[in-house]
């Protein structure tokens, strides 16, 4: 492959933007014992450029597995020489290819992972991490959140999502009772064993995903990549808030994309995915008393959209792309505590859509953000009565998925069925659909005393 035809395919990936993330134990070993000794350092403060080398690996293989570049200024600032260095070094090594800028052009420099890198991370974890949960501290942990519980306010950056010692919070609400400290330990420790008994079961099944890299000459091939399904429950702000289940370890199932999933395998048989649809709004038609059924798409495009919806003639794929940004704007009406905060989004949304979808908003239905709230609040009434809208009632919802994520997990690894939860979805061997939707429709039921909606996806 030519170098102008390998600059041009890394152009046309989506990317993301080099970060900094905290990195885990088992990751640090890995780049320490398999990548640093294979670079040729030089100069001054080699040990910065081998804590650079690690958060550049880790992005190149965290976005590498969701078929992402990682983007970077090749920037003459203060200080960024050492991390252009390193980026130049991983080049040489044969462990990334790229596509470079420049700040003259205004172009960022592309990365990609080639196969050696996948395959370097994937040999070393079959050695060291099959079978086994990821030690990362506790199965249950408890957070500040982004906002302020009382005010709503977003808090300042340096104290979101920071952890809250959850031994000493059970402490303060138990004050001088001894007894209720016991209890509340004893209560953490069941969840705990549950939430083992899942990640125990499944860490005896191997995941592996066909992760698109390219190899040393420039073209492309496929990699596996075994990825992590253990989880941990994350409580925000106090107990029992929001409650969901989320993958750790090195490579967290959870984020990868939906197209990568479709080519899973689970102990080397394939897999498929069944998703809840419409899972929130349905969720609030469901709690209304009296009942109120819903006939169609929860998320009312037709509705919503009735110009474009009703002329048969249009892009299956525009529908597509109109429905998910619905589907995001509605939710922000579940997940916001004003009108204005749903707007912000919804303006958002439709800056970042294609131009096709804006197309469609602002000339064929003539409307706007503001516009396509009203829209979104006509076609959903019942809620907009009940009080529903921009009352943040989101957060509730989240907490009672998370218990239902639990229960159809355990109910599914009692029956010796792996299954990796990823909210309102469930990813099982394709052999196993059949009892893993009928695991869901219980556990649904048995929360929400009504039947849910699901579909497969893959």
């Amino acid at each position: 492959m030519s170098e102008k035809l390998d600059k041009e395919m890394l152009r046309e990936m989506p990317s993301r933007t080099y970060r900094e993330e905290v990195l885990t134990d088992e990751f640090v070993e890995f780049t320490d014992s398999e990548c640093l000794p294979k670079f040729e350092f030089s100069g001054y403060n080699l040990a910065e450029k081998h804590r650079l080398a690690r958060h550049i690996l880790h992005n190149l293989l965290h976005q590498g597995l969701r078929g992402r570049v990682v983007a970077d200024a090749r920037s003459h600032a203060p200080g960024a020489m050492p991390r252009i260095q390193v980026w130049d070094e991983i080049v040489g090594s044969r462990m990334a290819r790229r596509a470079t800028g420049s700040e003259m052009s205004g172009r960022v420099t592309l990365y990609f992972p080639t196969k050696k890198l996948f395959e370097l991370r994937q040999l070393w974890e079959l050695e060291r991490l099959r079978g086994r949960h990821y030690d990362n501290g506790p199965l249950v942990k408890l957070s500040t959140g982004k906002r302020n519980l009382i005010t709503g306010e977003l808090l300042p950056p340096e104290k979101q999502h920071k952890p809250i010692d959850l031994k000493h919070y059970i402490r303060q609400r138990a004050g001088r009772d001894p007894e209720g400290f016991k209890n509340g330990m004893n209560y953490i420790r069941v969840w705990e064993d549950l939430i083992r008994e899942v990640n125990d079961f499944n860490n005896g099944h191997l995941w592996l995903i066909q992760a698109p890299s390219m190899r040393v000459d420039g073209s492309t091939t496929q990699s596996k990549a075994q990825v992590s399904t253990s989880l941990r429950l994350i409580w925000s702000g106090h107990m029992h808030r929001y409650g969901r289940l989320y993958t750790f370890g090195p490579m967290g199932a959870q984020g990868v994309s939906k197209d990568l999933r479709r080519r899973m395998t689970i102990s080397g048989e394939p897999a498929a995915e069944l998703d809840f649809s419409g899972y929130h709004t349905l969720m609030l038609y469901n709690f209304c008393r009296p009942f109120i059924e819903v006939e169609g798409d929860p998320y009312k495009p037709g509705t919503i959209l009735p110009r474009f919806w009703s002329d048969n003639k249009a892009s299956e794929a525009i529908r597509a792309k109109l429905r998910q940004i619905i589907k995001i704007v509605t939710n922000a009406c579940w997940n916001t505590f004003s009108r204005r905060q749903a707007e912000g989004v919804a303006f958002q949304k439709l800056k970042e859509a294609p131009s096709d979808v804006r197309q469609v908003i602002y000339d064929i239905e003539q409307s706007n953000p503001q516009d396509l709230l009203e829209r979104i609040e006509f076609a959903h009434q019942a809620l907009m009565a009940a009080g529903r809208f921009y009352s943040n009632i989101g957060e509730d919802l989240m907490q009672t998925d998370g218990y239902i994520m639990l229960d159809i997990l355990l109910q599914l690894v009692r029956s010796r069925v792996p299954v990796l939860g990823i909210h309102d979805s469930v990813v099982v061997r394709s052999k196993d659909v059949e009892v893993a939707e009928k695991a869901m429709r219980s556990s649904y039921y048995r929360f929400v005393l009504r039947e849910p909606r699901i579909c497969r996806v893959f």
